[in-house]
């Protein structure tokens, strides 16, 4: 290949880039590192990756569909453990804290955390990506 056919080819990289990965070369030979196991390495992250963005994406939608309406303000409460320990020990047999990420608005609940999640997930399950609005309004008390 000739010097300026190369310089088309790698015109698109900057010179660091280009330093940075001829480093990165060197340092995969002098392990005995292919290219090709290089490649599959990089593909499999690019796969893990994916695979965790879907995971985190699949998350949040359950938080999403736990949350109830704040009947303060309309926005958002979502569900926290409470009495795991002395840091957020607030007695009375309740394992969940339900909390206005808007007002500060908030009432404790005697279901955990993870039953109430488990629910979500079953409703997104059902309706096939989200919860109906005709759920009964958050007002206080074991909800």
């Amino acid at each position: 290949m000739t010097s300026k056919s190369m310089k088309n080819l790698l015109d698109p990289w900057s010179t660091k880039t280009l330093q940075e990965l001829r480093t990165l070369y060197v340092h995969l030979r002098s392990h005995n590192v292919t290219m090709d196991e290089f490649c599959d390495y990089v593909r499999g992250m690019s796969a893990r990756d994916a695979a965790a963005r879907a995971e985190l994406a699949r998350k949040r939608a359950i938080m999403e569909a736990a949350a109830r309406t704040c009947p303060e303000c309309s926005y958002p409460m979502y569900p926290h453990p409470v009495n795991t320990g002395p840091a957020d020990n607030v007695g009375g047999g309740f394992r969940a804290q339900w909390f206005c990420v808007n007002c500060g608005n908030s009432f404790f609940t005697r279901r955990a955390v993870s039953d109430i999640l488990e629910e979500a997930e079953g409703l997104l399950k059902q309706s096939d990506g989200g919860r109906s609005d005709d759920s009964a309004p958050c007002e206080g008390g074991d909800a």
